[in-house]
């Protein structure tokens, strides 16, 4: 006899519509929505974009993968050392008459919180939008950067 190891994100049981969205697919929609998604999003209307944060000398700096969302509807805040981004990409309508089989990108609402360190100056945030990738850019205080020191050698 063979043991193997179950998982319940293997399920693919239609019955079990909260780990697969076959069910909503085979059935046209998920609680009066139209199709979800397989990208593994916790529900049919919101999900997360994955996002870098990385420190440069001048800057800290935050990617933020968004491909199919125009700058219009995305929406940069701060507030109390917190930034916010958030907005909502829209299910295409390209499918005519057919029948989805698979929808893999997840589409609906988004948003992302981070804190923002003490060591950058949040009024001074610079923003811009290129291939589906929004960057911030927050400024650091000039004396916040590393400076060098002469020594002079008399």
């Amino acid at each position: 006899m063979m043991i193997f190891r179950w998982s319940p994100m293997q399920d693919s049981d239609n019955t079990v519509p909260f780990y697969s969205n076959r069910y909503a697919r085979e059935n046209g929609s998920e609680n009066g929505k139209e199709y979800g998604c397989d990208c593994g999003c916790d529900t049919f209307d919101s999900w997360k974009p994955s996002t870098d944060i990385y420190n440069t000398k001048d800057n800290v700096v935050f990617k933020v993968e968004l491909p199919g969302v125009p700058k219009e509807d995305v929406k940069i805040e701060v507030k109390e050392s917190i930034l916010t981004i958030s907005g909502q990409r829209q299910r295409e309508k390209e499918y005519g008459d057919a029948k989805p089989y698979s929808l893999e990108r997840c589409n609906g609402k988004f948003y992302r919180a981070f804190r923002l360190p003490k060591e950058v100056d949040a009024s001074r945030i610079d923003a811009s939008m290129k291939d589906g990738i929004l960057e911030l850019r927050v400024a650091k205080p000039e004396e916040t950067k590393p400076r060098q020191i002469q020594v002079n050698v008399q």
